[in-house]
């Protein structure tokens, strides 16, 4: 219970301290305090943009895993009309190949957790970025360019729910040439 030699604490003041004290140590642990496993896999994204339109597109790899059969991947192509306007994002989407790049890694992030054999809470999963921009803004989840702001909130709300931990690492673009290619759409001769 609270004491102090120069502010007395009141019987009241003492019972709500022991009240607290004992609900503390019966509140139930929400998150997990051990280490996230890191041993989920990896991914590639990757994302272009010009004046009229953008493209995100990546793939994970399970560990253990043989490309193509157990590859996870996604490719898309949003228009400026498909951001939300809150976003703020240019007409010109080039200006806002930053945002987009960390789009793409969200991307990546809900392609693991929709896999099926996705199970795990409290887990980190590796991607890869060429963007530095968006690998750092992603790493330290904060920005105050704006429209890569609004990506840093959702990239934060999408990990929270699902009990997922990001961690992007910078790699050359040329080593990214599939996630490259899913950038600029999926077509059947597109070798996995």
């Amino acid at each position: 219970s609270p004491r102090s030699a120069w502010v007395p604490a009141s019987a009241t003041a003492r019972n709500m301290a022991k009240r607290t004290h004992a609900a503390l140590l019966r509140a139930p642990l929400e998150v997990s305090m051990r280490p996230a496993s890191e041993d989920q896999g990896e991914g590639l994204a990757d994302a272009f943009a010009t004046a009229t339109g953008a493209g995100i597109g990546g793939y994970w790899i399970p560990v253990g895993a043989s490309v193509p059969k157990e590859c996870w991947w996604y490719s898309t192509m949003p228009r400026w009309e498909d951001f939300p306007q809150q976003w703020e994002m240019s007409k010109d989407l080039q200006k806002s190949t930053g945002a987009i790049e960390a789009l793409a890694q969200i991307a990546l992030t809900l392609t693991f957790w929709l896999a099926p054999i996705y199970k795990v809470r409290n887990t980190t999963l590796r991607q890869a970025s060429d963007n530095t921009s968006a690998e750092a803004n992603l790493n330290k989840i904060f920005s105050t360019k704006y429209p890569a702001a609004y990506v840093v909130q959702l990239l934060a709300a999408w990990t929270t729910r699902l009990g997922i931990n990001t961690r992007v690492v910078h790699v050359p673009g040329k080593e990214k040439s599939l996630a490259d290619g899913l950038s600029r759409g999926f077509d059947s001769t597109l070798e996995l």
